[in-house]
């Protein structure tokens, strides 16, 4: 697999910054963590957020281009990402967990050689 660094750079940031912005209470708190997954031949690099979380409907049009929360923005972050991760990697995102009020993890899977 060829990875494009700086794709999967913005694609990371991106993350981190929507984990940012969800952020209401402090302390806020967020990691990145690394994960080999041997089994599957990936790695997982997780964003764990303790923000607002998301409601079940949230979750399920998360990735949806156009589809946002915020007040201001197009909603074209997580839908990029997917695109980037999916399309342009053959990897994966997805939310792990989220739930109101207990924080967000997002997953990116990329297959290792």
């Amino acid at each position: 697999m060829n990875l494009n660094v700086e794709l999967v750079a913005w694609a990371l940031e991106n993350l981190i910054s929507n984990a940012l912005s969800a952020i209401e209470q402090r302390p806020g708190s967020i990691q990145v963590v690394v994960e080999p997954q041997p089994d599957q031949k990936a790695v997982d690099i997780a964003v764990v957020d303790n923000g607002r979380g998301m409601s079940p409907r949230e979750r399920k049009r998360a990735f949806e281009a156009g589809y946002t929360t915020k007040r201001r923005g197009w909603g074209l972050g997580l839908a990029l990402t997917r695109r980037v991760v999916e399309e342009y990697h053959g990897g994966r995102v997805f939310i792990r967990h989220s739930a109101p009020g207990a924080g967000t993890t997002v997953v990116i899977r990329l297959p290792v050689a």
